[in-house]
């Protein structure tokens, strides 16, 4: 145990090395992919945790080398079959240990309980090896869990109980388990159904026609920022005037909001609105966020309701602030701020 411990305290610096690269390097990686990650998590092994580990299997191990998981990162997804396309993108990055990797869902039986998750014993790839900044880390292996969430649930609380197999659980604490996994595995397809759902009544609609209404929900109202003509032209125009840059959006639980305040039921509607009104919409939020440096895509629906009532119904825009609770539930405030939009709005005519 001494001297894989002392190998252990001389090479911890390398150590550190790797998890840091390893991150940044999984994180760009994820970033890039088309899959949405929970998180991304790494550790080193404290001298502990890698003490208590030789005298549990101590026998196992002749160097440090023989230890794979010093470093262990570990990647959670939000659907199951997303699990599959970081591995891939794993194997394809990294030059995988197959012999001492493991994919847990290969290993259960029908009738076992546990859940299935992905463990890759891994080095740098060859295309990263002659790197300089990886040329002294290229060698050390490290482990890469992958996971989904609901996985991840299943394996922290199976760990927390202190039943990781089925050598000695009772018969009763086995059905409980096994009941568990199956309720977790069939939520695991009733997410991926649900997103796949989603996509394809996303894929139905088809903004800038007006052929019937479109209802407003979160899933229109995203794609409505993305691909309305009117939205877009309107926005070019205050970004160029504002000098102002498109960064991120406002949320769509927001734009909801709003257009329930304002009594805008379809979006069909909403563009027809933005199209009557579209030369006031420019030319008061130019103003209005003018010096700011950003603007966010949507801001033309945020200001809609200070165009529209702004001077032909400044209550009903006092009343909106405060239903809405903007800038708070302050009276003052909201009258003040109303005052502004119809100074703004006179300045502009």
């Amino acid at each position: 145990m001494e001297s894989i411990i002392e190998e252990y305290k001389s090479n911890i610096d390398r150590f550190k090395d790797l998890k840091s690269k390893g991150y940044n390097l999984i994180h760009d990686l994820c970033k890039k992919s088309d899959v949405d990650i929970h998180h991304l998590t790494c550790r080193l092994k404290t001298e502990e945790s890698l003490q208590n580990k030789i005298a549990t299997k101590g026998e196992k191990y002749n160097s440090i080398n023989d230890i794979t998981d010093i470093i262990g990162f570990r990647i959670i997804t939000l659907y199951e079959n997303d699990v599959e396309k970081i591995a891939n993108i794993i194997k394809k990055e990294f030059l995988i240990d197959i012999i001492n990797s493991q994919d847990k869902s290969e290993i259960l039986s029908s009738n076992q309980f546990g859940y299935k998750s992905i463990h890759f014993i891994s080095s740098i790839g060859k295309s990263r090896k002659g790197l300089p900044e990886f040329n002294d880390i290229s060698n050390i292996r490290f482990e890469i869990q992958i996971r989904s969430i609901l996985q991840h649930s299943w394996a922290e609380i199976e760990h927390k109980l202190g039943y990781k197999s089925e050598i000695g659980v009772p018969d009763e604490i086995k059905r409980d388990f096994s009941r568990i996994a199956g309720l977790l595995e069939l939520a695991d397809l009733e997410f991926i159904r649900i997103r796949e759902n989603l996509n394809n009544y996303s894929n139905k609609i088809t903004i800038n026609d007006s052929s019937e209404p479109i209802s407003v929900d979160l899933v229109t109202a995203k794609k409505f920022l993305s691909e309305s003509n009117m939205l877009n032209k309107i926005e070019k125009e205050i970004s160029k005037l504002s000098s102002c840059s498109i960064n991120g959006e406002i949320a769509g639980t927001w734009i909801i909001k709003i257009l329930s305040y304002l009594e805008i039921s379809d979006l069909n509607s909403l563009e027809e609105i933005l199209k009557l009104n579209q030369k006031t919409i420019i030319n008061f939020t130019a103003n209005w966020i003018k010096g700011q440096g950003r603007m966010s895509k949507g801001t033309c629906i945020w200001t809609l309701p200070y165009v529209l009532y702004g001077e032909s119904n400044p209550d009903k825009l006092i009343n909106y602030f405060l239903e809405l609770k903007i800038g708070g539930q302050d009276i003052k405030a909201a009258e003040d701020n109303t005052q502004r939009i119809s100074k703004v709005l006179k300045s502009i005519k």
